[in-house]
C-alpha cells in the first residue's frame, strides 16, 4: 500500500465516521427543535445545534486502546520515519494511478473548498458596500454601530468578531421610535450570544459536509432558530409589547445580499414561523433552568455514546495467536525394556498444531503424533498415535476440557513398552508467543524500503510474509536496539498505515 493510498484509507474512515455522526446528531436535532421550542422555550431549541458538534469532537477523540505504550517502560530504541515515498516522488506516476479513494476524498475537499471561496466572496462584497457607512452614535451599545449608504443594507450583525451592527440609510423612517430601539436590541443581542460565530462554525460545517442535502437543511435551521432565539431573548429581557415586535418585524424586506457569517433582521428566514413564535408564552425562570439542566445531560450522553461507540475494536495482545490453534502441553515417560534393562525417557514439550491438523515430536526413538479438534464450549478432542521405528505402537483418544489435564497410559508388562503421558490443551498457541517475545531485533535501516525491512525482521524471526507487497514502496529510516520481534514488526508496518496479523509462523499485513 502506498502513502497516498494509506492516506487515502485513513482520511476516508475519519470523514466517513464525522459524516454518520454528523447526520445522526442533526436528523435528532431537526426531531426536537419544535418540541423543544413549545416546551422549554426558542432559547433552549437553538441550543440543542450544540448536539452534533459535541458528537463530532467525541468521535475523533483518542481512545485508549489507540494510544501508545509510555516510551519508558520499552527497549531502548530509536525509530526515525520518513514520509513514505513510491513512483510519485519521483514522477513516475499518472493520474491512472489515483486510488479511488484518493478521488474521492480529493473531490470532497474540493467541493469543500470551493463553498468555502463562495461565502468568502459574499462576505466580501457584503463588506464592501459597507465602506462608504457612517458611523452613529448614541445607542449605548457596546458595540459600533454603523450607517449603511442605501435602504438595502441592514439592519444587520456583520462578522463573527470584530462585530458591527448595521442600520438601513432609511432606518428613522422606516421605523417608530420605540421599533428603532427593538431592532438595535435584536442586533446586541446577536452580537451576546455570539450568534456570528455560530454562523462561521455552521458555514465550516456545511462546506465540510456540502454533498449531503441535510446539512443544507440544518443551514437554514440553525440561522432560523437563532433569530427565533434572539426575539426570544429582546422579550424576555425589555418590556415591550409583542404586537410592536411584530410591527417591526412586518416593515423587513428579504436581504438582497447574502451574509454568510452575521446576522441580519431582514432575512430571508420565515417571516411568520417568527410572528407565530410571539404567541408562544415566555418560558419561565424554572423553566429555562429545567432546560439548561435537561441540555447538559443530554450533551454529556450524547458524547459518552458516541466515544463509546466510535472506540475500535481492541488490538490482539502481543503474542496472541488465531483462535483456530491448539497447544498441548505435553509431559511424557516413555519406558523400554532391551532384554538386559529397562530404560526411561522423560520429557516436557510443548506442541501447537492449527484445528484438526496433526502435529507431531520425537523423543528418542519415539515418535508423537497429535491433532485437536473443538468439541463443543472449552472442549476437546486429541487423537494420540505413537510410533516407534515406523511402525505404529498404540493409538488413543482423550477428551476434555481446555487447561484441564488429561492423562493416557500404556503398559505392555515387565518386558514390554509402557509409556504414561500427561496432556493439557490450551488455545492458541503461549509458548510461541513467549518464545517471539524473548526474540529482540537489532536493526539499522538508512531510507530502506519498508517491504524490504519486513522481510528482514521476517527472516530473523523465523516468519513467513504472505502479502509483503501490500507494503508497497515506502523508504523509512529506522533503528531497533533489542526491540521484541513482533513489536518491530508492527512498528514498520505502521509507517505505512498497516497492522501485522500473526497466524501461526505466516505474517499477514491488513489496512488498518
Amino acid at each position: 500500500m502506498s502513502s497516498l493510498e494509506a492516506w487515502a484509507v485513513s482520511a476516508s474512515a475519519c470523514l466517513g465516521m464525522l459524516l454518520l455522526v454528523f447526520t445522526l446528531g442533526s436528523a435528532l436535532v431537526l426531531l426536537l427543535r419544535s418540541p423543544v421550542r413549545r416546551l422549554l422555550g426558542a432559547e433552549r431549541a437553538a441550543q440543542l445545534w450544540w448536539l452534533p458538534l459535541v458528537a463530532m469532537l467525541a468521535c475523533q477523540l483518542p481512545h485508549p486502546a489507540s494510544v501508545m505504550v509510555d516510551a519508558g517502560k520499552l527497549p531502548r530504541m530509536v525509530v526515525m520515519i520518513q514520509t513514505a515515498t513510491d513512483a510519485w516522488s519521483h514522477g513516475g506516476g499518472s493520474w491512472t494511478d489515483v486510488p479511488w479513494q484518493a478521488t474521492v476524498v480529493l473531490l470532497w475537499l474540493a467541493g469543500g473548498v470551493s463553498l468555502l471561496l463562495y461565502a468568502g466572496v459574499a462576505q466580501r462584497r457584503y463588506r464592501q458596500r459597507l465602506r462608504t457607512a457612517t458611523p452613529v452614535a448614541g445607542w449605548g451599545v457596546r458595540w459600533p454601530v454603523r450607517r449603511a449608504a442605501d435602504d438595502h443594507t441592514g439592519p444587520a450583525l456583520v462578522g463573527a468578531w470584530r462585530v458591527c451592527i448595521v442600520l438601513p440609510a432609511d432606518f428613522e423612517r422606516r421605523y417608530a421610535e420605540d421599533e428603532q430601539a427593538l431592532v438595535v436590541a435584536h442586533e446586541s443581542m446577536h452580537a451576546q450570544r455570539r450568534d456570528g460565530c455560530w454562523c462561521l462554525l455552521a458555514g465550516l460545517v456545511l462546506a465540510l459536509f456540502w454533498f449531503n442535502p441535510l446539512a443544507w437543511w440544518c443551514w437554514r435551521a440553525l440561522r432560523q432558530d437563532l433569530e427565533l432565539a434572539c426575539d426570544a431573548a429582546v422579550l424576555r429581557k425589555t418590556s415591550v409589547t409583542r404586537r410592536r415586535y411584530a410591527d417591526a418585524l412586518l416593515k423587513t424586506q428579504p436581504a438582497a445580499w447574502a451574509l454568510p457569517v452575521g446576522c441580519s433582521w431582514s432575512s430571508r428566514h420565515p417571516l411568520m414561523e417568527r410572528i407565530a413564535m410571539l404567541k408562544l408564552p415566555t418560558p419561565g425562570r424554572r423553566q429555562h433552568r429545567l432546560g439548561a439542566t435537561i441540555g447538559i445531560l443530554c450533551l454529556i450522553t450524547a458524547a459518552g455514546c458516541v466515544y463509546a461507540a466510535s472506540t475500535p475494536p481492541a488490538a490482539p495482545a502481543p503474542g496472541s495467536s488465531t483462535p483456530h490453534e491448539y497447544q498441548l502441553d505435553l509431559k511424557l515417560e516413555f519406558s523400554t525394556d532391551d532384554g538386559q534393562r529397562r530404560h526411561t525417557e522423560r520429557s516436557t514439550l510443548a506442541l501447537c498444531m492449527a484445528d484438526g491438523q496433526s502435529g507431531e515430536l520425537r523423543v528418542a526413538d519415539w515418535t508423537v503424533k497429535a491433532a485437536t479438534t473443538p468439541a463443543g464450549h472449552d472442549q476437546v478432542v486429541v487423537d494420540l498415535v505413537m510410533l516407534r521405528a515406523g511402525a505404529v505402537q498404540a493409538q488413543q483418544q482423550l477428551k476434555g476440557s481446555l487447561n484441564q489435564s488429561m492423562h493416557a497410559v500404556h503398559d505392555e508388562g515387565k518386558a514390554g513398552d509402557s509409556y504414561v503421558f500427561d496432556v493439557v490443551p490450551r488455545d492458541g498457541c503461549p509458548a510461541r508467543a513467549t518464545a517471539d517475545a524473548a526474540l529482540l531485533i537489532d536493526e539499522h535501516v538508512d531510507r530502506g524500503q519498508v517491504r524490504d525491512v519486513a522481510q528482514s525482521v521476517a527472516v530473523k524471526a523465523g516468519w513467513t510474509l504472505a502479502n509483503v507487497d501490500t507494503l508497497g514502496n515506502g523508504v523509512i529510516s529506522l533503528n531497533f536496539e533489542g526491540v521484541p520481534a513482533r513489536e518491530a514488526m508492527r512498528l514498520v508496518a505502521a509507517t505505512v498505515n498497516m497492522q501485522p496479523v500473526f497466524d501461526g509462523r505466516q505474517v499477514r499485513f491488513v489496512a488498518k
